[in-house]
């Protein structure tokens, strides 16, 4: 295993460690900021493990399948921490961008799957890099909310720079989910 998939592995393993500090918030005052110290640790790898293994020449194929199922991981688990803080305090706000964020990974997880079946890689694109930049950036401020007990115009601040990065995030949901398909909607077609 190269180094590259070995960062990556570690973003899989960084997640429960920061559940597990989410749990121990009726514990432990100021979980939140060791939680998200290794919540924005772990989206650095997500930034370093692809460009070292392209300008290395370390691009294999565990990497390509492990790399984008540990993004998923950690988008999926800081959505529920955020959720489990009560960061989303808008009236069904949780509801509606959870849902399209989901639905969009699961239908373009699927697309691609259809793809490969015919031979057919669909890479990342530039969109989908800055949805999940959004998303990360979005959800590490959302996490920094429960400052609220010690500065509640600081909370406001985070949660309000939180909520238009996430905000920003299911527009480049929709937009690149619909880009993805229509770059490569011969997919779709069957090759009779």
């Amino acid at each position: 295993m190269n180094l590259p998939t070995k960062i990556t592995l570690s973003r899989i393993l960084l997640i429960p460690v920061i559940v597990l500090f989410c749990c121990l918030n009726s514990v432990m005052p100021y979980y939140y900021i060791p939680m998200t110290i290794l919540f924005v640790l772990a989206v650095m790898t997500d930034f370093v493990d692809g460009k070292m293994a392209r300008r290395t020449g370390q691009v294999t194929a565990l990497g390509k399948f492990l790399d984008p199922i540990a993004d998923k991981m950690l988008t999926v688990a800081g959505i529920m921490i955020v959720m489990e803080i009560g960061a989303f305090s808008l009236p069904y706000y949780a509801l509606i961008t959870v849902t399209i964020i989901l639905s969009r990974e699961f239908i373009i997880g699927v697309f691609r799957q259809i793809a490969a079946t015919k031979g057919i890689v669909i890479g990342a694109d530039k969109l989908g890099k800055y949805k999940t930049a959004s998303t990360f950036f979005g959800l590490t401020w959302l996490m920094l909310t429960p400052c609220a007990s010690s500065n509640i115009v600081l909370s406001k601040v985070f949660w309000i720079i939180g909520i238009a990065f996430f905000s920003l995030a299911t527009l480049l949901t929709v937009i690149s989910g619909i880009n993805y398909i229509v770059k490569n909607k011969q997919v779709l077609f069957d090759n009779d």
